[in-house]
């Protein structure tokens, strides 16, 4: 994740809590290519919240990140038989 993006984004954001403006997102958890990102402020600890970076798949409850991830993989694999096959 890109620190300077967050920090360029969030310089004038002020904490509701302790006035300051240093908030700043954290990586919480990662979960494949997909991250529990937190919202908090860098003075006082306080915290505006958590979402995850990719969507889940309602019906599996898998990333929706880590289920593309997986499908290009596959593709690549098999355009890479078929290069080998046909030689």
């Amino acid at each position: 994740m890109d620190q300077d993006m967050w920090s360029s984004l969030l310089k004038n954001v002020t904490c509701s809590e302790c006035s300051s403006n240093s908030m700043q997102v954290i990586t919480k958890s990662s979960f494949g290519l997909s991250n529990n990102l937190e919202l908090t402020c860098g003075a006082c600890g306080h915290s505006y919240g958590s979402t995850f970076s990719s969507n889940r798949s309602s019906l599996s409850k898998k990333f929706d990140v880590n289920n593309k991830f997986v499908r290009v993989f596959c593709r690549l694999v098999e355009g890479m038989l078929l290069l080998r096959h046909s030689r």
